[in-house]
């Protein structure tokens, strides 16, 4: 735009002393040497002030040199000065843009629009403005009249692509990539610029096809491949990703990057001994990486290396002290390590945060509650309630707290409410029965029993708590089954043999009733010592604790 508008600038001054000024701030600007040229605007402008052309000469200068406010000035004064000149509003927009006030540069790019509504220009950058705003359908109806004004530019196809996307018009967005595919199936660059759009609309099967054509392309360009590969990451292709990352290490040495796409691979395929050591490559290549040591950390977490994962975790957070999937990771794996009290100074940082995630707040819950700490657990969980209704499992530990709390009917409100919302959790249908038989309501207790039975038939936790209830209930043919399978599934309390005893003494078998009581008096004494609520997040309970049961494992964060 600067080189015609110069020379018209350099026939239009009549002023010898400006036109001397106008002359040398086009050389320079030939040359490249912005500072040059701003200064020989500015003195042209001395003799020549009103001069709109010298005005938006002197804005495109102090653009190029990054002086945003200057450059606002200068074309301001353009426009006031002139203000059908297009391209004077043409340079006041992209100052607007490079200092990201979209309004403005919407309203400047509007007004070319009324002005001339032929011009590509206005419509296209219009149309970026709104992609960048999320106003994506004013901006598809942009996009699409510059795309008939100038038809054939590829980089109008992929952002219509992307508004439609964003407009929630699948077929259209579909229709017009499958398009671009087509026309442009020889041209890597667009192919790509492509597959990114499509990648961040998460129509990840075309980009992934996008990606892959323009591999083809250009085998040498590995950012390519590595972008195909995070498309079937996200697609849980995992086999099909392990492909493109061996033909990718061909090419290159390994990478930190290569190395953490390579571990989350090999997780996805259930291979965790591959993940570990491809997740410590990438550690070793780049110690000082907190995605690398977070990885790590998860996958350990997930190999039971408990102190593994807890260093690695710890050198996470530290390294990025505000990364939020970090410090959860963390808080994760010191509760599964018995680790209570350190668990609880990393999460109680920002527990009156209003902008606290619900999943920080139910883990420092489970941390007080796993010290007994239950007064303290309980207002943290009546805020994830009230923040998510649908939020079965805040219900569920808000039910389990209140029971500990002795507010029993509290505690049936909200176990009823988390099997309300998951009928599908067989640990709900224990917890709750277990309230049930201790409030004597035997009955229900049974019922809800045989209900997590139905969801999970191997369930030692059910086994035992319907043994239990069905002893207090006299139907002790029935109870002794449940306790046996309720031993055969390992690690049961001691006074599961206690109630054997008592259920074969009942029906008269002496011996049995004999060995049972032998059997729960050399337990006894260990079981106790052992005792603990496990709030840890295994999947198998160590013991059936002070309440029991066990409550069901954290959720995980995905990679």
């Amino acid at each position: 735009m600067i080189g015609p508008l110069l020379q018209e600038v350099a026939a239009q001054t009549g002023k010898a002393g400006a036109r001397e000024f106008v002359l040398r701030g086009q050389k320079a600007v030939t040359q490249g040497d912005w500072t040059t040229a701003e200064k020989a605007f500015h003195q042209a402008l001395r003799v020549e002030p009103r001069s709109a052309a010298l005005h938006a000469s002197l804005g495109a200068a102090q653009l190029r040199l990054g002086k945003l406010r200057e450059a606002e000035r200068s074309y301001s004064e353009a426009v006031r000065l002139q203000p059908r000149e297009p391209s004077f509003q043409m340079g006041l927009a992209e100052v607007y843009l490079r200092q990201s006030r979209l309004d403005a540069a919407a309203s400047e790019y509007a007004a070319l629009v009324k002005l001339d509504p032929e011009s590509f220009d206005a419509h296209y950058n219009l149309g970026l403005v709104f992609l960048r705003q999320k106003q994506c359908h004013r901006a598809a109806v942009q996009l699409e009249r510059a795309d008939k004004l100038t038809p054939g530019l590829p980089e109008t196809a992929v952002n219509l692509v992307e508004a439609y996307f964003c407009a929630g018009d699948i077929a259209k967005a579909t229709e017009k990539a499958e398009q671009v595919q087509a026309k442009w199936k020889d041209a890597p660059k667009v192919l790509y610029s492509l597959g990114l759009v499509l990648y961040s609309s998460s129509a990840y099967k075309t980009a992934d096809e996008a990606f892959a054509k323009a591999w083809e392309l250009l085998p040498n360009e590995t950012e390519i491949g590595l972008k195909m590969v995070h498309c079937r990451l996200a697609m849980s292709s995992y086999r099909e990703a392990l492909t493109g990352l061996l033909e990718i290490r061909k090419k290159i040495p390994p990478t930190e990057e290569t190395e953490l796409l390579l571990g989350h691979t090999y997780a996805g395929l259930n291979e965790g001994a591959h993940a570990v050591q491809a997740f410590r490559e990438a550690v070793r290549l780049n110690p000082r990486s907190a995605p690398a040591h977070l990885a790590l950390g998860r996958q350990l977490l997930q190999e039971a290396d408990l102190e593994g994962s807890i260093s690695h975790l710890r050198e996470a957070h530290r390294l990025a002290p505000n990364d939020v999937a970090a410090v959860i990771s963390l808080a994760q794996a010191l509760i599964k390590g018995v680790k209570f009290k350190e668990a609880i100074e990393l999460l109680e940082n920002r527990a009156t945060d209003p902008t606290t995630s619900s999943e920080r707040l139910s883990l420092l819950a489970v941390a007080y509650a796993s010290q007994g700490r239950f007064s303290q657990a309980a207002p943290l969980l009546e805020m994830i309630a009230r923040r998510e209704p649908d939020n079965d499992r805040a219900y569920f530990l808000l039910g389990y707290v209140r029971a500990e709390l002795g507010q029993g009917d509290a505690a049936l409100r909200a176990y009823q409410a988390a099997i309300r919302l998951n009928p599908k959790s067989a640990a709900y249908f224990s917890h709750y029965a277990s309230l049930l038989e201790r409030q004597g309501k035997l009955s229900q207790a049974a019922q809800n029993l045989q209900s997590a039975l139905a969801l999970e038939p191997d369930s030692p936790i059910a086994h035992y708590g319907l043994g239990k209830v069905l002893t207090q209930m006299g139907e002790y043919q029935q109870a002794a089954a449940h306790l046996q399978k309720s031993i055969a599934a390992g690690q049961p309390p001691a006074r599961a043999y206690y109630l054997l005893a008592t259920c074969h003494g009942r029906l008269g078998n002496t011996a049995l009733a004999e060995e049972y009581r032998a059997k729960f008096a050399e337990m006894a004494t260990r079981s106790q010592q052992e005792e603990y609520i496990n709030l840890s997040g295994d999947v198998e309970p160590r013991s059936f604790g002070r309440s029991q049961f066990a409550l069901p494992p954290a959720a995980e964060t995905s990679p």
